[in-house]
């Protein structure tokens, strides 16, 4: 894998205050401005020294996060159409078991990382990955769920349950159907 030379820290797709009352524009401004950004700032640091582990695990996390803020908007009803719908009853019987399925593994992941939405012989499936490990990943990605703490603890401290029932609310089904 070829390393950029620099990363940018893209431009969020939304407004700060658009994934309320879901997610509140102090927790977005404060992920995306400090989180993400730091993984840009981290990244070009190690890149003038090229230190492999700093290099990687910055890349994965500012990827994981541009990956991760496309996989959210606030204005979609699902499906908006039959490929969506096909899509997730590929893996499962339905909107509701995905929805459902999706937010108990949030729910009950452990420690920092990921919950992915891959698809894997024509089937979406969901996969978790630790801190930023995209190695662990060995088919194509479709939707990304922040894990992290800083990802929902300002709006529901402990209450991950219903920060993850709210964001299965925001998926951006479009997107995923774009990288199909």
């Amino acid at each position: 894998m070829e390393l950029p030379k620099k990363l940018v820290l893209p431009k969020l797709p939304f407004n700060y205050s658009d994934l309320e009352p879901c997610v509140s524009a102090k927790t977005i401004k404060t992920h995306y401005e400090g989180h993400h950004r730091n993984y840009v700032i981290n990244y070009n640091k190690a890149i003038k020294t090229f230190d492999l582990t700093n290099l990687l695990f910055n890349y994965n996390g500012y990827l994981l996060h541009n990956f991760y803020w496309n996989s959210l908007h606030p204005n979609i009803s699902f499906p908006q159409n039959r490929t969506q719908l096909k899509l997730v009853e590929s893996g499962f019987t339905s909107k509701v078991e995905f929805d459902e399925t999706l937010v108990e593994v949030c729910t009950n992941f452990k420690g920092s990382g990921w919950i992915l939405v891959i698809l894997d012989n024509n089937k979406i499936k969901i996969q978790t990955i630790q801190n930023n490990d995209l190695d662990a990943v060995t088919q194509p990605i479709l939707l990304t769920i922040d894990a992290f703490e800083h990802a929902y603890y300002l709006d529901y401290t402990f209450n991950k349950k219903h920060h993850f029932s709210c964001i299965v609310k925001l998926l951006n089904w479009p997107y995923v159907e774009s990288l199909l």
